[in-house]
């Protein structure tokens, strides 16, 4: 292979929606590819695909967020734990009967060597 391997959105959108939306992780993420494609993608592939469409979903997410909390008469809010690289984590859901939002406030921290 003389060119890097570029993926266009088709593919990128579909590894996002099996690792978050159908909560895949990563590597059986890349084994359906290699399953269903005969091509598997690198972990790294899937996890800036995440970050891109994050970026891109931004905005929205920023819209929906201020019409819950400056439109809404009725909101539901509450907590529930989900697991992230085996520690648990609090997820905050918002939720109208139009409108959700979750956000889980987890970052990643650089190790220091």
């Amino acid at each position: 292979m003389t060119q890097p391997v570029q993926y266009g959105p088709e593919i990128k959108s579909l590894a996002v929606y099996l690792n978050q939306y159908k909560m895949i992780p990563m590597e059986r993420v890349s084994e359906t590819f290699a399953d269903v494609f005969s091509h598997s993608l690198a972990e790294g592939t899937i996890l800036e695909a995440g970050q891109e469409m994050a970026k891109k979903a931004a905005p929205v997410n920023e819209a929906v967020k201020q019409h819950l909390t400056e439109q809404e008469a009725l909101v539901h809010f509450d907590e529930t734990g989900t697991h992230i690289n085996g520690k648990l984590h609090w997820l905050h859901p918002a939720s109208t009967a139009q409108l959700d939002v979750l956000r889980c406030p987890f970052q990643t921290r650089a190790r220091s060597q």
